[in-house]
């Protein structure tokens, strides 16, 4: 060991521990070992800064060895040196650690010889079955070397008062961390099976504390976003590997109501890079929470705290929080449809039933751990709405059918039966009518077809070869209209799809580079159920009914879009108030449980155009406006005198799917006759728009 050292550091203040600093820069293993004795680290903070300074000189000046000997036969076993390092990680791993809380100067020493200290703890984590190869059982010596990254760099991070000031998030260190997370012993286990018997996980904790930091996840997210999709997948499977070793340990006599906080921020841990296009692609491709919610079903008697308020729950509600898209508005589509249908598969519905049936009567609000207040999205709302989807409105019916008669009536008996479930149950007997209802609708986008009788044609395919597919939505009326299908190659490989000659304004769009990412069928399916809601939003407010009655009123003939019903006369009042209104543009929202209806004037939707509401920026818009207030004068009866009964309405939804925002504009002919109301539609409108491209353009809200 260089002398020089010695000349070019302070000395110490206590004349022992200068000795044995000397001595260990000489390379003296007797004297290293005495400083990791009971009494051998210096209580000095002057001294316990210097030795720590003399300890990473060590390790600095000594080159790591290549390899294993036995993988690599050429290698030399330097057996010195490995020993002279297992020794100072050993000193650092206790006596150090304990020392640093509020020691300043022990705190600029690890900050300095970052890099040193990661290399050695990666080295010993990779060939720790030769390095401790002395130890008891061939277990602890492949176990030992990454145990002892995990507690050193757990102990740094938790010991000090600011852990910013500690490790940087570097390459190196997230190096390091995943490749603990992802090591498996022999037998195929994580690291954390090492700790199944302890109350804290360090290497858990330690990935907890990473991701929490606003500057250290930041770091950590630009480094995930260079990893491929497979790399996420398989960091995804070691987060799972841990939760269902940790479930399998209970089996094996562990108290898991002392550890239930591990897989709570394994979740955690899991969840914070969903934001990223690869990691969401790994995230429903690993069905990490339908299998996570599944597993957490075996522990229903274990007690845990949500993340909002103070009363534990059973363990598997507290999982169903962390999964659970209150934010389902907002959140990409692609993780809500991903993940929700095994969600629903793996019981999630039946978790929030018995959650629900398990209040006492006088619980002020049931859903408190969701939302934190009361005015917010419950979860069996949510869960409806997001039944506009077909997929999700099938799931949601078959975990519907799983709840048993008995269950079924202690909801409609108990406590929260008005103010949850009957709400719950009309929105999605509603969504479910109307995606159960295999009509086909034809949608028309021809303003000058007018009132002319129309001639209906099936959803059909006109045009397919091996380079482009058009898929039409057409009424005879418009066939002339058919533009030239756009080349395959003008989009950059990706086929092109339109709907009519007037296809940025009709319900269509392209699938290419900058395209909105749904296929023609999604498109196609959110045409014809917005048909139906705008349509039964329309004889709702017509007749009066509640719209759960409307939803029972299908058609005889599925080729037409036309709804009637026969009632009572309107009461004075109630014809009284269409009068007043029949000019107003109806729009209902499908986010509330039921759905809300509105009645906006004419006004103020066009002030939502000019403030840059996308979808009505468009001439067949100002003639539409102009025909409902034609009709509303008699001009339109005076065109058409046998129709004197007749009128125009027009009806909108503004709905959301994930990031994007699905525009819905109807126009509809209302036929009414003393004790009848007919409501056929003519023309539906469909433009979807990502949430930031409108946010971008300052449209306003109409509510």
């Amino acid at each position: 060991m260089d002398s020089s050292l010695t000349r070019a550091r302070p000395r110490a203040r206590n004349s022992r521990t200068e000795s044995l600093l000397r001595e260990i820069e000489r390379g003296s293993l007797t004297h290293l070992n005495r400083l990791s004795g009971p009494t051998g680290w210096p209580n000095d903070l002057h001294d316990g800064s210097l030795s720590l300074r003399v300890l990473f000189g060590v390790l600095e000046k000594e080159p790591v060895p290549p390899s294993d000997p036995a993988v690599n036969l050429s290698a030399e076993r330097p057996t010195e040196a490995v020993n002279r390092c297992r020794l100072v990680l050993a000193i650092i791993g206790d006596p150090v650690i304990k020392a640093l809380p509020g020691n300043a100067l022990l705190l600029n020493v690890f900050k300095e010889n970052e890099a040193t200290l990661l290399r050695w703890l990666a080295f010993v984590s990779h060939e720790s079955s030769w390095v401790y190869q002395d130890l008891h059982s061939s277990y602890e010596s492949e176990t030992f070397g990454p145990m002892l990254a995990a507690d050193v760099l757990y102990s740094i991070s938790k010991r000090t008062y600011d852990r910013s000031k500690i490790l940087d998030i570097s390459p190196y260190f997230v190096d390091l961390l995943l490749y603990l997370w992802n090591w498996r012993d022999s037998g195929g286990s994580s690291l954390s099976s090492a700790y199944s018997r302890r109350e804290t996980c360090p290497l858990t904790s330690l990935f907890a504390m990473a991701t929490k930091a606003p500057d250290s996840h930041h770091t950590l997210e630009e480094i995930f976003s260079a990893f491929s999709t497979e790399h996420h997948c398989h960091f995804i499977q070691s987060s799972a590997r841990r939760l269902n070793e940790w479930i399998s340990s209970g089996d094996q006599g562990a108290n898991l109501q002392v550890s239930h906080t591990w897989p709570l921020k394994i979740i955690d841990i899991t969840q914070r890079f969903i934001n990223l296009p690869t990691y969401v692609d790994a995230y429903v491709k690993s069905q990490f929470p339908k299998n996570t919610l599944h597993a957490s079903r075996r522990l229903s008697h274990i007690l845990a705290h949500p993340p909002l308020g103070a009363e534990e729950l059973p363990f598997p509600v507290v999982v169903s929080i962390r999964f659970f898209p209150l934010n389902a508005g907002v959140a990409p589509m692609k993780l809500v449809r991903g993940t929700m249908p095994g969600l629903l598969k793996a019981g999630l519905l039946n978790i929030l039933i018995d959650h629900l049936i398990s209040q006492p009567h006088d619980t002020p609000y049931p859903w408190y751990a969701w939302t934190g207040e009361e005015d917010a999205g419950h979860p069996i709302n949510v869960l409806a709405s997001l039944c506009v989807d077909a997929e999700l409105a099938q799931k949601t019916a078959a975990a519907m059918e799983e709840i048993g008669p008995m269950r079924q009536r202690r909801l409609m008996m108990g406590p929260w039966c008005d103010e949850h479930w009957v709400p719950f149950r009309k929105t999605f007997d509603l969504f479910y009518g109307m995606w159960s209802n295999t009509m086909r609708i034809s949608l028309c986008d021809n303003m000058n077809v007018g009132w002319a009788t129309h001639i209906l044609s099936p959803l059909q395919t006109f045009l397919t070869c091996g380079t482009f597919l058009t898929r039409s939505i057409l009424r005879r009326c418009q066939r002339p209209d058919q533009p030239p299908p756009v080349p395959h190659s003008s989009l950059g490989n990706v086929p092109s799809v339109g709907f009519a000659s007037t296809v940025p304004q009709s319900a269509s769009a392209k699938i290419g580079r900058r395209s909105i990412g749904m296929s023609v069928r999604e498109i196609i399916n959110i045409a014809e159920f917005y048909m139906k809601v705008l349509r039964h939003a329309v004889l709702n407010v017509e007749t009066g009914l509640p719209i759960e009655v409307v939803d029972e009123l299908w058609p005889d003939d599925d080729t037409t879009p036309a709804i009637e019903h026969p009632h009572a006369p309107l009461t004075a009042s109630r014809q009284a108030k269409i009068e007043r209104t029949k000019d107003a543009i109806i729009q209902i929202n499908t986010l509330p449980c039921p759905p809300k209806t509105l009645l906006l004037p004419l006004e103020k939707v066009l002030n939502f155009s000019h403030g840059g509401g996308p979808t009505f920026q468009d001439p067949r818009y100002l003639a539409m406006f102009h025909e409902l207030q034609e009709s509303m004068t008699g001009t339109e009866a005076a065109r058409e005198p046998g129709r004197s009964r007749q009128r125009i309405r027009l009806a909108m939804c503004i709905g959301h799917r994930g990031e994007y925002r699905v525009y819905a504009f109807g126009r509809f002919v209302v036929t009414k006759w003393v004790g009848k109301t007919k409501v056929e539609a003519l023309n539906l409108f469909v433009k979807v728009v990502e949430r930031s491209k409108v946010a971008d353009q300052g449209a306003g809200s109409l509510e």
